[in-house]
């Protein structure tokens, strides 16, 4: 409301003014020149100050586009790139998995569910190792099913097989 009040003040003035300078009794007065100069210069900055507020409004509405498009376009990367750390977090999931399945099926045998070699010798390195730290002595015990051979020959591959098996089991 106070810039309402402000506009019809400044409308009103420029009609006086308009009126003062188009009243023929004031033409020979010494100031109606310089108010004249004066009117047609505040006309002219007026004009400047509109041309002004019209390119500074037309630069801010195309800074704000793009500003939003810049925001959109960041808002997409984002997503694009969480949608990236999503896949690579459920791969490295599946990796540690399968990493853990690899490292457990190199290191059993798949009939028996006994340590196969590999994961032996590693297990007697670390043995030994703290044995020799604690000063403790080491006992190993193995077993060798003799004759196995003539079981699998005599009563076949599945009956070895669950021969093993059961002995695994003692």
């Amino acid at each position: 409301m106070p810039g309402q009040l402000a506009m019809a003040a400044k409308e009103q003035l420029e009609q006086s003014i308009e009126a003062l300078l188009a009243e023929p009794a004031h033409a020979g007065h010494p100031l109606r020149q310089a108010l004249a100069e004066l009117f047609e210069q505040y006309r002219g900055t007026l004009h400047q100050i509109e041309r002004i507020a019209h390119i500074s409004d037309r630069y801010q509405d195309v800074s704000r586009r793009e500003s939003l498009s810049l925001s959109e376009r960041y808002n997409k990367q984002l997503r694009q790139m969480q949608r990236a750390a999503r896949i690579s977090d459920r791969y490295q999931l599946m990796m540690r998995d399968m990493h853990e399945v690899l490292k457990e099926v190199s290191s059993k045998d798949a009939l028996t569910g006994i340590a196969n070699r590999r994961l032996l010798m590693e297990r007697l390195k670390l043995e030994c190792a703290r044995a020799d730290r604690l000063g403790h002595p080491l006992t190993l015990a193995l077993a060798d099913v003799d004759r196995f051979k003539a079981i699998n020959d005599t009563h076949g591959h599945d009956v070895g097989d669950k021969v093993l098996i059961d002995i695994a089991q003692l």
